[in-house]
């Protein structure tokens, strides 16, 4: 079995992480991530797909990837070797810590290794609502 490797980056600062709504529990964002393309064979070739899950513990992603949180709508992926960023619309808890992993696939349907885990934790900064009937 041919193994494909891919390291993932989920930047420091998010730029255009999308602004969570008012419920810290259940919040749509859209964390940028980032990763140098791996080919179909190794490093050689395009491969044929991603498929990119997320979870709040990082040893069941490493160890159970398919039963973590499947993120759908993967980019197509490029020639190995080119940068890739996409930005995924995910639901998460505020104050809660996410890793991220993703596994290419080949055309013959060869899966590779779970990737390096990315970890964000996306801070609780939406403040409460005013008193609006104080008396």
């Amino acid at each position: 079995m041919k193994r494909l490797y891919l390291l993932l980056f989920i930047p420091f600062l998010f730029y255009g992480c999308g602004q969570p709504n008012s419920n810290p529990v259940g919040v749509v964002i859209t964390p940028p991530l980032q990763w140098t393309a791996v080919g179909d064979d190794g490093i050689i070739g395009t491969a044929t797909s991603y498929e990119f899950r997320m979870s709040t513990d990082s040893v069941a992603l490493l160890n159970s990837f398919a039963t973590a949180t499947l993120i759908p709508n993967p980019p197509i992926p490029k020639v190995s070797g080119t940068a890739e960023t996409w930005s995924p619309t995910v639901t998460v808890e505020l104050g809660t810590t996410y890793f991220f992993a993703v596994v290419v696939i080949d055309d013959a349907g060869n899966r590779s290794l779970v990737s390096n885990i990315a970890r964000r934790t996306f801070p609780d900064n939406v403040a409460p609502s005013p008193v609006s009937d104080l008396r």
